[in-house]
């Protein structure tokens, strides 16, 4: 989080909300419609996203192959693989997808809790993206 905090004082942004998932960190700043991306994985180390650009946030969840008969014994849940944030961007080299929760690495326990989280954040996001006038043939 500190990184976070010194790249949004470098670009002069005020970070109205925060949070770190793993080895990700993210942040917006409400006033200028910005977004802040961190992982340390990914290069690059950090990406700024201008929210005005951005054509749509969702949520979005990967499924392992479901047999039949395999819903009368296993939950819903247990066939999640991932759930993603995707930011699409007007210029698609810029889109954002940040994984929330990954089968293969996270615990079942933890999926619901990193649901939420997601779906705040997209919440959040949309609420700064410009308002669309549908165009009428």
């Amino acid at each position: 989080m500190s990184d976070l905090n010194k790249i949004a004082t470098h670009f002069k942004l005020k970070l109205s909300k925060a949070e770190a998932v793993k080895n990700t960190a993210f942040a917006i700043d409400n006033s200028r419609k910005k977004f802040i991306f961190i992982n340390e994985a990914d290069l690059p180390y950090f990406k700024t996203i201008d929210l005005r650009n951005v054509d749509t946030c969702t949520v979005k969840f990967d499924y392992s192959r479901i047999d039949a008969g395999d819903l009368n014994v296993k939950n819903m849940d247990e066939f999640i693989d991932k759930v993603q944030l995707q930011i699409s961007h007007f210029d698609p080299s810029k889109s954002l997808n940040i994984v929330f929760y990954d089968s293969k690495k996270d615990k079942i326990n933890e999926l619901s809790p990193l649901i939420d989280k997601a779906t705040n954040w997209r919440d959040s996001i949309a609420a700064k993206l410009p308002a669309r006038v549908p165009v009428r043939a």
